[in-house]
């Protein structure tokens, strides 16, 4: 999924991106976090920086299983740390949940 996505945007080493996981319902936050670890290991493997991350349920429906996952690019002179969600990322992998201040 993650290399479709990639490649979709055309994302090239030492870019900066956001990534978002989404679980449906039924898939638990211990899938959620292996399937970011490998992210983060890809994203790392091809020199692209991972610069805030958001894993959890924030959109689910009744029980559904599987995940949703977006990437975003940052824009040049907007703070990583202007994306928010309501739920704080708990896993810090190579500081991909620390914020970034302006």
């Amino acid at each position: 999924m993650l290399e479709k996505l990639l490649a979709d945007l055309k994302v090239t080493e030492g870019e900066e991106l956001l990534v978002m996981s989404n679980g449906a319902g039924a898939t638990t936050l211990m899938e959620l976090y292996l399937v970011f670890r490998r992210v983060a290991q890809v994203l790392q493997a091809r020199k692209i920086k991972l610069v805030r991350s958001a894993i959890g349920e924030f959109i689910t429906t009744q029980e559904q299983a599987g995940f949703q996952m977006m990437i975003m690019r940052t824009v040049a002179g907007k703070p990583a740390h202007s994306i928010t969600t309501s739920k704080p990322c708990p896993l810090v992998i190579s500081g991909a949940c620390t914020p970034v201040s302006e």
